[in-house]
């Protein structure tokens, strides 16, 4: 899981695993699609191997 602000309703939300609807990569660098409590699509670079990113990742 990991927090996530939303571009359509501007909240800061807890993302679950269960929104995730794709994820890619490749290297260091993954990208999350996952649609949003407010039902929007959204995106998010998520960081491999313990780098931090913009996003924050809960363990």
């Amino acid at each position: 899981m990991f927090t996530h602000t939303c571009t359509a309703c501007e909240r800061t939300q807890l993302i679950f695993m269960s929104q995730v609807t794709g994820v890619s990569g490749s290297g260091d660098d993954a990208a999350a699609t996952f649609n949003c409590w407010c039902g929007a699509t959204q995106s998010t670079g998520l960081p491999l191997f313990g780098r931090t990113a913009q996003t924050r990742v809960a363990a």
